[in-house]
């Protein structure tokens, strides 16, 4: 499995409201769907990953950007 690691994302323009977007560091677990399982699975300590979010300031639309995206599937 890869350990690679995806990139701080560069802050863009909110798609919902049009304002600048904030990078935030997000620490919690997600549950994982699964096309191939087709059930949701609780990530472990083994197959979890931390996140990078873009956040709007303003509306609060915030989208998700996995540190280590092929550990989820482990």
């Amino acid at each position: 499995m890869s350990t690679k690691s995806v990139s701080k994302p560069v802050p863009s323009a909110c798609p919902e409201c049009g304002t600048a977007r904030v990078v935030a560091e997000a620490l919690n677990t997600v549950r994982v769907a699964r096309a191939d399982v087709g059930a949701l699975r609780q990530a472990s300590a083994n197959n979890d990953s931390e996140f990078w979010a873009l956040v709007c300031p303003d509306c609060g639309h915030t989208t998700l950007f996995a540190k280590t995206p092929a550990r989820l599937l482990g």
